[in-house]
């Protein structure tokens, strides 16, 4: 495959019309949903009950063999 090159304008060129073009719809997806106060309210109910109910030990639990199968 021929390696195409590019001029030092034609690259400029290319990252200003990546940088004003408008952001993919996922991504204002994402945004409006890190901006909802419902989903930060959620969100820290969930780390208040991995909090206080997952424990503190650091052994992690072992996975059951149906869903993965043993390593080696």
């Amino acid at each position: 495959m021929p390696r195409s090159e590019i001029t030092r304008e034609e690259l400029v060129a290319i990252l200003a019309m990546n940088a004003t073009a408008p952001p993919p719809e996922a991504n204002k997806l994402l945004v409006g949903h890190l901006q909802c106060k419902e989903s930060i309210r959620l969100a820290g109910a969930v780390r208040q009950a991995m909090d206080r109910f997952a424990g503190t030990d650091s052994v992690p639990l072992a996975a059951p063999s149906k869903l993965l199968p043993p390593l080696g």
